[in-house]
């Protein structure tokens, strides 16, 4: 049976959901560390998206909990300016 996204249980404009459409970040003014970071968020959130891998394997591969991915998704097609206390 095929998992569920977290998306699928929410209402979400598309656009806010192509994460090719998400700003992009400057990585060569992060420090090493800071970079690393974002470098598996983003990994994670893009797998997780494309629905390539499981959320286990995402947590796996990338060092990102299930509960920070499910977060930073929210928090990725949540228009700035907008609101939710879910993406806190």
């Amino acid at each position: 049976m095929p998992r569920r996204k977290l998306i699928e249980f929410e209402v979400a404009n598309a656009q806010y959901l192509n994460f090719l459409t998400w700003p992009e970040v400057d990585i060569n003014v992060l420090n090493e560390t800071d970079r690393e970071t974002y470098l598996r968020r983003k990994q994670a959130v893009e797998e997780y998206l494309k629905g390539s891998l499981t959320e286990k394997n995402i947590e796996t591969q990338t060092r990102i909990s299930r509960n920070d991915l499910r977060r930073l998704v929210r928090r990725g097609w949540i228009p700035l300016g907008g609101s939710s206390s879910e993406a806190k």
